[in-house]
């Protein structure tokens, strides 16, 4: 099972209570995150190196979802 598989893009951000500009914030800062995280890859197992790459995707996939709902490049 990859990160994300439960669930449909429609419901990234289902949450309209959060202003555009926030939900972009959030998931630019788990991009981050989860790049730092691969980025340590010699100090990680190869299990979690795998699951770190999973939610790498799922996070460049939250920001572009979030950017396409608000109209921001």
């Amino acid at each position: 099972m990859n990160a994300g598989d439960d669930f449909q893009d429609d419901d990234l951000f289902a949450d309209q209570q959060l202003p555009a500009a926030e939900q972009i914030r959030l998931a630019e800062e788990a991009l981050a995150a989860v790049n730092r995280l691969v980025a340590a890859q010699f100090t990680l197992g190869t299990s979690v190196l795998q699951h770190a790459v999973c939610a790498q995707v799922e996070c460049y996939r939250a920001l572009h979802f979030a950017r396409q709902v608000t109209h921001d490049p």
